[in-house]
């Protein structure tokens, strides 16, 4: 599966494609909430 969203918490000079990731989850406002990935 791919997902487009943000890393977090990661140099981009450490991303690399199929790194192990888990998600997190951005409140920006009330009503919405954003998946990002950070290095697992």
């Amino acid at each position: 599966m791919r997902v487009p969203a943000n890393i977090v918490e990661c140099a981009p000079e450490d991303v690399r494609v199929d790194m192990p990731v888990v998600a997190v989850f951005d409140d920006v406002s009330v009503e919405w909430m954003l998946v990002k990935f950070k290095p697992a």
